[in-house]
Order: C-alpha cells, then sequence, then structure tokens
C-alpha cells in the first residue's frame, strides 16, 4: 500500500441507473464528482468497479488506499475507444491488436500494451506497460465521452477479497467510503474481464476471465504464429 492516511467518511451520493440507457443528468452528476478528483463506484458488463480519473494522481492514490491494495500492483484502465486508446500507449497499434479490438471490444477484454508517458507510474506499479479495457456499458462509454479521460478500472472490494454480485453489500461497504455509488442492480455476469499480455510473444493469457480462452485461441494461435 501506499503509506497510511486516514479515510474521512463521507455519505455516499447514490443514484438508481440503467447502465444501458443512463441519463444525461446522471452523466454530468458523476463528471463533476470525477472532474474534482472524486471517487465513484459503477456497474459495468462484468463486475462492480472501484474508479476514479486516470489523469488525477491524487484520486489514484485515495483508490490505492481505499482497497489496501499493494503499491505495485498495477490497475486497468478504461477507454472508450481506439483512438483514447493511441494516446495512452507508446506504439502504434498493431494489426493483430487491431483484429483483437475488432472482435472483442467493446467487451470484456483487456488487452495490457507498452504505455506513454501520459499514464502515472502509480497505475502500472512501475512497470512500462498498462491494461486497457473498452467496456460494453453506455454509462461508462458516455462518461468517459463527456469527461474526455480514460477511468480506473479496479473491482470494488478490499485487495485479496471476493468480489460480490449485491450491490446492497457494496452501497454498506463502500457508502461512507466513496463520492458517488451508481446503483445498476445485481450484477449478471460476475466474472472479471479476460486479461491478455501483448507486450510478449507469443500473447499470453494472464486471467480467463468472462472471454473463454476457446474464443480467443484462433487469434492467439494466429500471432503467436507470426
Amino acid at each position: 500500500m501506499l503509506g497510511s492516511r486516514e479515510i474521512k467518511k463521507k455519505t455516499s451520493i447514490i443514484i438508481k441507473v440503467n447502465p444501458n440507457n443512463p441519463s444525461g443528468f446522471d452523466i454530468q452528476k458523476a463528471a463533476e464528482i470525477i472532474n474534482s478528483g472524486g471517487t465513484f463506484i459503477y456497474p459495468t458488463d462484468t463486475i462492480y468497479g472501484l474508479g476514479c480519473s486516470a489523469f488525477n494522481e491524487e484520486a489514484v492514490k485515495n483508490i490505492f488506499y481505499l482497497k489496501k491494495r499493494p503499491s505495485q500492483k498495477p490497475m486497468p484502465v478504461l477507454v472508450n475507444g481506439p483512438k483514447m486508446l493511441r494516446e495512452l500507449i507508446s506504439e502504434q497499434i498493431s494489426p493483430d491488436t487491431q483484429k483483437l479490438i475488432k472482435n472483442f471490444w467493446p467487451g470484456a477484454l483487456t488487452l495490457i500494451l507498452p504505455a506513454t508517458h501520459k499514464i502515472s507510474k502509480l497505475i502500472t506499479g512501475g512497470n512500462k506497460n498498462i491494461g486497457l479495457r473498452m467496456p460494453n456499458c453506455k454509462l461508462l462509454l458516455d462518461l468517459i465521452s463527456y469527461t474526455q479521460t480514460p477511468l480506473i478500472a479496479t473491482s470494488a472490494n478490499i485487495s485479496g477479497d471476493q468480489t460480490t454480485k449485491s450491490i446492497k453489500k457494496i452501497i454498506a461497504e463502500w457508502g461512507h467510503k466513496v463520492d458517488l455509488i451508481f446503483d445498476g442492480g445485481e450484477v449478471i455476469n460476475p466474472l472479471a474481464s479476460t486479461v491478455i499480455d501483448l507486450t510478449v510473444h507469443p500473447p499470453k493469457i494472464l486471467r480467463e476471465g468472462a472471454i473463454g480462452a476457446k474464443k480467443l485461441q484462433h487469434y492467439l494461435t494466429e500471432i503467436g504464429g507470426r
């Protein structure tokens, strides 16, 4: 963890939301919180996430404190498409990466790629790479587009604990720690995203999640054969 600090208790704003049809008011309210350095919990197309602006270092530090997450453990980031991804990686998007993006984004696939200097070393855990994902969730895509900032995308649980499908449990545990909680109902898909490291050859699945290895095998075999 990043040293120690006192986490001040607060009363979270709780907004019920349809993740696939959010209101403009909800997006605007969340954007105000994010742009002012706030933290929030949100539904995704997989599990509930805990996040903030990836460009606000103080907010990122707060995420580490809230999760009790080791500082050397990197955190993934959500983007709203390939254009934002290009701004966060230090090399061109390869044809192989483009193929994975075309077939699995938006969706539950996190790609590990070389990070640009725009990304804080806090997020990468001091490494050179970053995990990036475009979620299949209109709430998040609208929010990223509105704020023009990528979002931290770590699971809404204390580091090492099990994730939960229950929004009631999330509100009970986090309702005095974060600035905003989007209540999108119970989690439908309890699996986290699948993570592929594209900085090694052949590419390596680091975590099998919502997208099974069999669905990816054709693409990985084709990439690895080059």
